[in-house]
């Protein structure tokens, strides 16, 4: 009714319109149920598996739109073609019916006449294996079990691809039995055939060929008191345990090693003889015995491997006495065990004499000699074959008896030498500081190497100077000698040949522990100095040849040598005027005075020549006076003083250096400088003041004023903000002098020291290589002025090198005593602390270095790093 009003009402609107409507097709009424999809195809169900699939019914022109559902006209299906729900959900059977195809349909609830039908073709499932059992079989006759899913009656299983009598199981297991003698590695899965044929995955498979035995390892070194594990593999046996011998013996013997039935191989308490040599050995012959497995399962089948035996790792677990006298012979009884005939020993770089050995105790001697730090390794080394070293034990070397702590004496060292070495320590904590200067003024001058030529290089003497500070035994003349190069200073930027420099050093070191005034004459004279500050062949006043006296010298002997510019107190302070200012210590006209008193001086004659002015260039003796070129005419020098006229060149430079002598400066100028070079760069004015005291009163003697300033006070407390940078050559020696490093006439140290800012002799200026009066941080500290940052790298890449032996092999630090002591990190961080720090070391930066020596076991690696971190640390470089 309500389709035809509405279909009424549209032609009445379309007439009012105008329009003519045309009839569509006529619209069916007719109920029907339709089936989504319509076709499918799906697996059968295995008893592991259900295969499901959901069914839809679309129910037209009829008011119920509920169905039933069916399976080959069977409401719900059963289990031979399937089951549905009443939501229309398939199951597959779990087994393939005759006809595998099936009819779904759905049924109206109301009129079951009226039904919709959609097709399944079902297929075989899907075969998965999961195992074979077994994987591996011999040629022959074998039987196999597979097990996985979706197996079905039909299924076969395929051996490389080819299928092979198969029984059927169930729907998770197949079997099969098969003979096959051809050995071969393949592979072996299932296939369902049609309906929906498809193959399973694949497993390996192997067809082994009949039985072997493998023995590992082939080839074996074992060394006495350890074990090795040896396998007997049998192949293709069912039964793969074996029989074990050595040298034919089963299980072997005490003399040459027994065997257990795992296979583990222990050697004999001691070598077993060497076989006979018909040829000279010139090494250690080879010790072998044949350890071979006999397969049970078939006896005649063997393998051999051979075992080369060596000397056991010799362990300590003990060595008394555990301390020794410094210079005396020592006795140690070793206790441990593995020890062997031909076993040696070192204490330390110290070779040990043994007297007798069992193995488990060796006694042995050795000269003692002082440790890194107050300590030294002891260790043994089994020869060959197999030559081993022992773990090490640690001895405390030290003096008989002690005057100073081990601390104080180092420290004392850092400054009256090049540096603490072990021995040094120990000495002077037996003999005490006053002793020890005694005996360093009394030591004979390490002296430099006599040039050979006017064009000798000057690196032979270099590289001497550097093997006589390392091993010298007069350390404080050789530390005043360079001191005082350092005041009066020449350089081989302008003498570089060695007969220049060499015999002006030689005087420097003679007469370090002489007068100063002395020395400063013997200075004047030299043909170095000459050369190097104009003085040799200076003339006097000829207006008419426009010659004037050259004041390089005077100037320099004033400013530089002896006075300074300002006039001083004592304590090395200025003297001020009544205005706070500065007084001069002299004027420009006071230096044209003494560039007059110095004049008439050349070259002494070469031996065989005519003497003249000038001579030509002689090195070999002081400069001569030709008085006919010396000034005679009065002086007037510092102070006022007046020459009389008339006096001849040598005459006049006495008065010059007399009146020197006598100013007031001088004891202070020189206080400084050498307070400066041996214990700090910023002394109180007090120190200063005591130190020039001791100057004036000896009339500038110069060991009574090293002395003074290597024993005062100040010297041993010093304020937080006293002390100094080791310059380079400082540096450099005492880091190799504490690593009691060797060194020989062709090391190369002169190459580093460039690097570091102090080319050793070669100043760049009279000024020396820093300023007495440079300050860091508002510090006097004069050798800062050097230290540029790529110097200050260049510095701890000299430690790198020199704690990795690194330098050359003319220069080497004890690194295996230290290796010795990596074996115990805190004893080897605190060796270093001793001997480079005086026992000093920051506990922050001790732990710091326990850290990075713990974060390996490599014993050469710690004791590298762990030298490296200590003698590139600033607490090294910075005195005290």
């Amino acid at each position: 009714m309500t389709h035809t009003l509405r279909v009424a009402a549209s032609l009445a609107a379309a007439s009012l319109l105008g329009l003519t409507l045309q009839a569509g097709p006529p619209v069916s009424t007719t109920p029907t149920v339709a089936v989504s999809p319509a076709t499918y195809t799906m697996r059968i169900s295995t008893s592991t598996t259900t295969v499901s699939k959901t069914f839809y019914a679309s129910v037209s022109n009829l008011s119920v739109k509920t169905v039933t559902w069916w399976v080959n006209g069977i409401a719900g299906g059963n289990s031979s073609v399937g089951t549905i729900t009443t939501a229309g959900v398939y199951t597959t059977p779990k087994a393939l019916p005759a006809n595998n195809v099936i009819k779904i349909r759905a049924h109206s609830s109301t009129n079951p006449a009226i039904y919709g039908e959609a097709v399944v073709t079902l297929q075989n499932p899907v075969p998965s294996l999961s195992t074979v059992t077994p994987n591996a079989v011999n040629i022959g006759t074998f039987t196999v079990v597979l097990k996985g899913t979706g197996f079905v009656p039909s299924s076969r299983i395929l051996l490389g691809g080819s299928a092979v009598a198969t029984t059927f199981v169930s729907d998770t297991g197949l079997k099969l039995t098969l003979t096959d003698n051809t050995a071969r590695s393949t592979d072996i899965g299932v296939v369902n055939p049609d309906p929906g044929t498809v193959t399973s995955n694949k497993k390996s498979f192997t067809i082994m060929p009949p039985v072997s035995l493998n023995l590992t390892p082939a080839t074996a070194t074992v060394r006495i008191g350890a074990t090795r594990q040896f396998y007997g593999s049998v192949s293709n046996s069912l039964d793969r345990t074996v029989t074990w011998y050595v040298n034919d013996v089963k299980g072997g013997n005490a003399v040459y090693g027994t065997i257990s039935e795992t296979g583990i191989y222990t050697p004999p308490a001691i070598l077993p003889p060497a076989p006979a040599s018909t040829t000279p050995a010139t090494t250690a012959p080879a010790i072998t015995v044949t350890i071979k497995a006999v397969s049970n399962a078939a006896n005649t089948i063997t393998d051999t491997s051979l075992v080369t035996l060596q000397n056991a790792i010799p362990s300590i677990t003990s060595v008394t006495p555990a301390s020794a006298v410094i210079g005396t012979t020592g006795t140690f009884t070793i206790l441990g065990t593995g020890f062997a005939n031909g076993i040696t020993g070192r204490l330390g770089s110290t070779e040990l004499t043994i007297t007798s050995i069992t193995s488990t105790r060796v006694t042995a001697t050795a000269t003692i000699k002082g440790g890194i730090g107050g300590v030294v390794p002891i260790g043994v080394i089994n020869p060959n074959p197999g030559t081993a070293p022992s773990n090490v034990k640690i001895i405390t070397t030290g003096p008989a008896q002690q005057v100073l702590t081990s601390q104080a004496a180092s420290k004392f060292l850092q400054r009256a030498s090049w540096g603490p070495t072990p021995d040094t320590i120990a000495h002077l904590q037996e003999v005490g500081i006053n002793r020890w200067l005694d005996e360093q003024l009394a030591a004979p001058v390490s002296d430099l190497p006599e040039p050979i030529a006017d064009t000798t290089s000057i690196s032979p003497a270099q590289r001497t100077f550097y093997r006589n500070a390392i091993h010298g035994p007069d350390q404080l003349r050789q530390r005043m000698g360079f001191a005082l190069s350092q005041i009066l200073v020449v350089s081989g930027v302008k003498t570089p040949q060695s007969h220049q420099l060499v015999p002006y050093m030689r005087m420097l070191n003679r007469g370090a522990f002489g007068n100063y005034f002395t020395l400063l004459k013997g200075v004047t004279l030299s043909p170095t100095m000459g050369r190097f500050l104009d003085m040799v062949n200076n003339q006097k006043e000829n207006p008419a040849r426009g010659i004037e006296p050259n004041e390089n010298y005077g100037r320099e002997l004033l400013q530089l040598f002896t006075v300074g510019l300002t006039q001083l107190n004592m304590d090395g302070s200025n003297k001020l005027n009544a205005q706070g200012q500065t007084i001069p210590a002299y004027s420009e006209e006071t230096v044209k005075q003494f560039a007059r008193i110095m004049t008439g001086w050349t070259f002494t004659t070469r031996p065989g020549e005519t003497p003249r002015f000038p001579n030509p260039s002689y090195y070999g003796a002081p400069m001569m006076a030709v008085e006919a070129y010396h000034d005679t005419t009065s002086k007037t020098l510092l102070n006022g003083a007046v020459t009389p006229t008339g006096r001849t060149a040598e005459e006049d430079l006495d008065l010059a250096i007399a009146n020197i002598k006598s100013h007031p400066n001088v004891a202070p100028f020189v206080a400084v400088r050498l307070i400066q070079r041996f214990t700090m760069g910023n002394p109180s004015g007090a120190y200063i003041q005591r130190v020039a005291q001791v100057f004036q009163s000896t009339g500038g003697e110069l060991f009574p004023t090293v002395k003074a300033i290597l024993t005062d006070t100040e010297a041993d407390n010093m304020a937080p903000n006293q002390g100094k940078l080791k310059e380079p050559v400082l540096y450099m020696l005492s880091m190799l002098r504490a690593l009691n490093a060797t060194a020989t006439l062709d090391n190369n140290l002169t190459s580093y020291d460039q690097n570091m800012g102090e080319d050793l002799w070669f100043a760049p200026s009279v000024f020396n290589y820093f300023s007495p009066f440079y300050r860091k941080n508002g510090i006097v500290a004069p050798e800062f002025q050097v230290n540029t940052p790529s110097v200050a790298i260049n510095r701890v890449n000299f430690a790198y090198r020199a704690t990795r032996n690194g330098l050359s092999s003319q220069v080497q630090i004890d690194l295996p005593s230290l290796e010795g002591l990596a074996t115990d990190p805190p004893t080897l961080v605190e060796a270093l602390n001793q001997a480079l720090l005086n026992g000093g070391m920051a506990a922050t930066m001790k732990t710091s270095v326990l850290n990075a020596v713990n974060a390996t076991t490599d014993l050469r690696v710690r004791a590298r790093n762990a030298a490296y971190l200590v003698a590139g640390s600033s607490q090294f470089q910075v005195e005290p």
